[in-house]
């Protein structure tokens, strides 16, 4: 599953393999299997990948919320649309732009319109299982890099 996690843009089909060795990982047992250089760019690319959207891009998500909403008459003309952009904004900054794009997407596609407004809750809920993956990937490879072989740097 570890190979689902990070976009191809992220990582090399190499850095693939490294992260998914690290699915079971036990540090008290861990062997490096390949390289440090190699987990040291798979820690990069990890982080790459949890490199939270620009501010364009969140501002773009939002509008494309707001603008579906609209068209299926969710009541924007009785909202603060301005409290609601920062709404959005403060709860959503943090995302990385293919999982807040992923969000988003899923929302227009699956999302129960007839019940309530959704809120950066619902996004988040979406994608959660995806980021936290990637944030314990990292604190996978920061916990290999910081307990790597003295003999073997």
């Amino acid at each position: 599953m570890t190979h689902n996690l990070i976009q191809s843009e992220h990582v090399t089909e190499e850095q693939r393999s490294l992260l998914s060795s690290l699915s079971n990982f036990r540090m008290m047992e861990f062997k490096p299997l390949y390289p440090l250089s190699e987990y040291r760019a798979a820690l990069d690319a990890v982080n790459a990948s949890l490199k939270p959207a620009h501010v364009k891009v969140l501002m773009v998500k939002i509008e494309e919320i707001l603008q579906f909403a609209e068209n299926f008459g969710k009541g924007l003309e009785k909202m603060d649309l301005t409290f609601v952009a920062k709404t959005y904004r403060e709860g959503l900054e943090d995302l990385p732009a293919d999982l807040l794009t992923e969000a988003v997407s899923q929302l227009k596609r699956d999302y129960k319109w007839t019940h309530k407004y959704p809120t950066p809750a619902d996004l988040r809920e979406i994608i959660m299982y995806r980021l936290e993956a990637r944030r314990t990937l990292r604190w996978k490879l920061n916990g290999v890099l910081d307990n790597w072989p003295d003999d073997d740097a």
